[in-house]
């Protein structure tokens, strides 16, 4: 789901990075150009740019309120990824139309330390870009992929320095221009700084760790002093190993009235491998709570909520919220595993789901051979059936990211508006 909000920042960020670029190189400009001052100059519009496209991915994957409000974490870390291309493209533009015109020229090339400042940041980059885009084939480790993207402060820096001391664009006004970007990338990794320092600073007691079932651990942890919403997520640090781990996000399944806070982890990849080893009484670290997946958000007098595996998470606690109003909305809950036996927080629901009127659910089992409840693959037709074709309400989608494409391209040809489909998807790795 991408708000008008979330588009008018979108424009904005366009805007910028290549309205401004192109200010700035038209004050150096001399008409006519020829061949080889276009170049030189498509050339330096490109450098630019593509600093501004770089500069401006912190916001994309920063921890701000106001845009989990505007922009779903999953969503803004998808378009971090596809910025990020398109920065690599753009400047990988510079050098190539640069050069090509010192050659067309005959100029010789002298290796100056501006120079090498801008070699070593496009370098980098492409170090970046690689554990990224190439990070499935390269078997790139989840924290190896997280440690890697912190060079992207050095990539920055050099860059800042390339083109303050080359740039024949920095003087005057854009010269201090220039220099409050700067500043505003140096008071950003200061931020960054303190907000993990805060965040490794203290640590939460583990008072409980529940198997719910094969592979799928609940995690009853000391509350910290941060409110939050039902079916917001938080990130989570464990001691193992010998050593803390680096921060993963995961739902949160408890609401801000109880004593705890609590997430449900399924062993899918390296750190989650091994959260079974956490033992009642060890210490986490916790930073808490982010994310736009909240019914308080788009109030409705109906949900819809369709959840595949462990995507049921933040929906169980949204439930567990709506159930204590005094006048619950209206809820349908489609809930698809492969097997019955995958089927978490079944007590629970099922509880709800009969003694609240207007509450329904319905479990989609797809791979066990005997289940006498729905079978087969959630399809969008399936939901329509469920549904007996009632399309009102909001509707909230988490789980593999094939349900929610498939749920996406179903609703909004329907006439669902976009605001009203929220969806969660944590899918963050390269």
């Amino acid at each position: 789901m991408v708000s008008k909000g979330a588009v008018l920042i979108l424009c904005l960020f366009f805007l910028l990075s290549c309205g401004l670029p192109l200010i700035m190189i038209s004050r150096t400009m001399s008409f006519p150009l020829g061949t080889d001052d276009f170049f030189y100059m498509l050339g330096k519009y490109f450098g630019l740019a593509a600093y501004f496209i770089l500069l401006f991915q912190y916001l994309w994957t920063a921890k701000i309120g106001i845009l989990e409000r505007l922009m779903s974490y999953d969503r803004r870390v998808s378009f971090h990824r596809t910025l990020g291309f398109l920065g690599i493209l753009t400047v990988s533009l510079h050098p190539i139309l640069i050069l090509g015109t010192y050659a067309a020229e005959q100029i010789p090339l002298v290796v100056t330390p501006p120079l090498a400042y801008g070699f070593g940041s496009f370098l980098l980059l492409l170090l970046i870009a690689g554990s990224t885009f190439l990070g499935r084939i390269w078997g790139v480790r989840y924290e190896a992929w997280k440690y890697l993207h912190w060079v992207t402060f050095a990539v920055i820096t050099l860059a800042f320095f390339h083109s303050f001391r080359l740039g024949s664009d920095m003087f005057g006004f854009f010269r201090y221009f220039w220099l409050a970007l700067w500043m505003l990338h140096v008071v950003t990794i200061i931020m960054k700084f303190i907000h993990k320092v805060s965040r490794r600073s203290k640590s939460y007691e583990v008072r409980e760790v529940r198997e719910e079932c094969r592979g799928v651990y609940s995690l009853i942890m000391e509350k910290p002093e941060a409110a939050y919403l039902p079916g917001q997520f938080g990130f989570l640090s464990a001691h193992l190993g010998g050593r803390w781990r680096i921060w993963h996000p995961f739902s949160l399944t408890s609401t801000d009235d109880e004593e705890f806070i609590s997430m449900t982890i399924k062993a899918l990849g390296d750190f989650t491998n091994r959260i079974g080893e956490i033992q009642k009484g060890d210490r986490v670290k916790l930073d808490v709570a982010y994310g736009g997946f909240c019914p308080e958000l788009v109030k409705d007098e109906r949900y819809i909520m369709i959840a595949g595996g462990v995507g049921i998470t933040p929906i169980y606690a949204i439930c567990k919220r709506l159930k204590t109003l005094e006048n619950p909305p209206d809820v349908y809950l489609l809930y698809s595993v492969h097997h019955e036996s995958e089927i978490l927080f079944r007590k629970e629901l099922d509880s709800w789901f009969e003694n609240i009127p207007n509450w329904k659910l319905f479990y989609i089992v797809t791979s066990q051979p005997g289940w006498k409840g729905l079978a087969g693959r959630l399809t969008p037709d399936k939901v329509e059936d469920l549904l007996q074709e009632d399309l009102t309400g909001t509707f909230f989608l988490c789980g593999p990211l094939a349900l929610i494409r498939s749920m996406r391209k179903f609703l909004i040809p329907k006439g669902i508006p976009r605001r009203k489909i929220r969806e969660e998807q944590f899918v963050f790795l390269p």
